[in-house]
């Protein structure tokens, strides 16, 4: 582990414990330090460790992590205040919903600005959505976009909403087999909102890591969370989680993952799954690059294929004819002229040459990276953690 890697371990490491650094900074890269924490969305715990520490950090580095952390504490402040607004205008409203990933987690945590977060998600009932809509509406919230599991509002200038249909979109089959829209495993907590239990929590967020892990990458701060949530639960039904996980396929990669919260926190010696994953970790800013999620759409389509040959041949053809659903999206007329489709291909195809170059370039780079040696090495990698696709 380089030294940039150690004194941010150690500095959360005091922060959530309360405790001083117990490393020496001499020789620090504070630049590359900064770098790493502001991509992974850390800086207000590793400005609050710089300000308890005796760390000699240049002020020009000290300045920007406080201008960092400064944004955060007023991010913060405004997350929650609307996510008390949405918990009481909920239940007067009946509709039932669920606080997911940071909105809970912000709890747990020393202060509720250590663990940042882009958006606020919160899982709600499908059948529910026009009366959420229309209370998001009276409170001034914007409309953006549905998803495959998600609707999307926005209240200017930054606060995001994500209120999730299911707990996991349903083109991750594997775990969307297991959770469906997720409300089987909900436990009513006050009026209309419900909670999951701290086992199958755990479990949801390990699931969450690994869909993101595998598919490009996942930050630090998810896996601070899986320490400071066992730390905050010291009396988990371990049997439960691990049979659980087992379903999902999920058991190695879990062990993994604590032996790598081991190594991070608690001075265990690295193995070769610890070293891989924090190496992908410090690698993945806050949710991957697109290198890894280049690899990883190559493997998941030669699987999906049977070989990198075959993928090749039929990401290009969905790239000159995409598919019927996604035509009628783009031009609505289809709808109603289904036989104008070819002309509609023709016409997509000049659109792109003219205004999406860029587009084509990238698209043409992630044709070039489905190959069997591609496919083979990514799919080492997920193996040697205890992940792989089901699907």
């Amino acid at each position: 582990m380089n030294t940039a890697k150690q004194i941010i371990i150690s500095m959360i490491r005091s922060v959530i414990e309360n405790k001083q650094c117990d490393i020496s900074s001499d020789d620090a890269d504070w630049k590359l330090v900064y770098m790493i924490c502001q991509r992974a969305q850390i800086t207000p715990l590793i400005y609050e460790a710089i300000e308890k520490s005796q760390y000699d950090v240049p002020e020009q580095i000290r300045n920007v992590f406080q201008q960092s952390a400064m944004y955060q504490v007023v991010l913060d402040q405004q997350q929650q205040y609307f996510i008390a607004l949405l918990i009481e205008e909920f239940n007067k409203a009946g509709i039932d919903f669920v606080l997911l990933k940071g909105a809970s987690l912000k709890q747990i945590y020393p202060s509720t600005l250590f663990r940042t977060m882009s958006d606020i998600d919160i899982l709600i009932k499908d059948e529910q959505y026009p009366l959420i809509q229309e209370k998001m509406l009276s409170l001034s919230f914007e409309e953006k976009l549905e998803s495959d599991h998600e609707y999307i509002w926005f209240y200017p200038p930054n606060i995001h909403i994500e209120l999730h249909k299911k707990l996991i979109p349903s083109y991750n089959k594997d775990f969307f087999e297991y959770y469906g829209s997720g409300w089987r495993l909900m436990n009513n907590y006050k009026q209309h909102q419900y909670k999951l239990s701290p086992e199958n929590e755990l479990i949801y967020l390990l699931s969450h890591f690994a869909k993101h892990y595998r598919d490009g990458g996942i930050g630090i701060r998810h896996i601070i969370d899986i320490w400071v949530f066992r730390k905050h639960y010291p009396d988990l039904d371990e049997k439960y989680i691990l049979q659980e996980l087992k379903t999902l396929h999920l058991d190695k990669f879990y062990l993994n993952v604590l032996d790598t919260v081991d190594v991070w926190f608690n001075g265990q010696k690295h193995t070769l799954a610890t070293e891989m994953i924090t190496k992908t970790i410090f690698g993945s800013g806050s949710y991957g690059t697109a290198e890894r999620a280049e690899r990883s759409n190559a493997l998941r389509l030669s699987k999906k294929h049977k070989s990198a040959f075959w993928a090749k041949i039929c990401y290009l053809l969905s790239l000159v004819f995409p598919p019927k659903s996604m035509m009628y999206n783009k031009y609505p007329i289809l709808e109603k002229r289904p036989y104008l489709l070819p002309v509609f291909w023709v016409r997509r195809w000049g659109e792109a040459l003219i205004f999406k170059k860029n587009e084509i370039k990238r698209q043409s780079k992630r044709a070039k990276n489905i190959s069997q040696e591609t496919v083979d090495l990514y799919q080492e990698e997920l193996n040697a953690v205890g992940l792989d696709y089901f699907f």
